[in-house]
């Protein structure tokens, strides 16, 4: 990947909001995604490294130091945990082989269905909606 200089909440940033337009805007193409994830962090960030980088340690150590009144790409602090459990779970279920953008896009859509109830049930759906 050729890195632009950004820093861990640029990259928090672009990744929540890749992860949360793959999984809840049926409209927006795997092209789009990927498109605008490289433009914001540089040549090589896809969706596929957007979702990887959400369950590293780093995002983790990020998003646990956030007050819980903030909030990253529009969604609160509070609401990220489920975005991060839909990203580990889209991880666990393409396995350690590079899955193409397009089966990545459809396990996102496919999680974001099941997963839909649970974030209008937290009071944060608003915002991810």
């Amino acid at each position: 990947m050729t890195k632009k200089n950004v820093g861990v909440r640029e990259k928090a940033e672009a990744c929540v909001e890749a992860v949360l337009v793959a999984t809840l805007v049926d409209t927006c193409s795997v092209a789009e995604i990927s498109a605008k994830v490289s433009a914001q962090l540089g040549r090589g960030w896809t969706l596929v490294s957007a979702l990887q980088w959400l369950t590293g340690k780093t995002a983790q150590d990020y998003f646990s130091l956030l007050p819980a009144t903030s909030s990253i790409s529009g969604v609160p602090v509070t609401a990220v945990p489920l975005l991060l459990e839909i990203a580990k779970a889209c991880c666990d279920q393409l396995g350690r082989t590079r899955p193409t953008e397009e089966e990545t896009l459809a396990r996102l859509r496919e999680m974001g269905l099941r997963f839909r109830v649970s974030v209008q049930r937290t009071g944060a759906g608003s915002a991810l909606h």
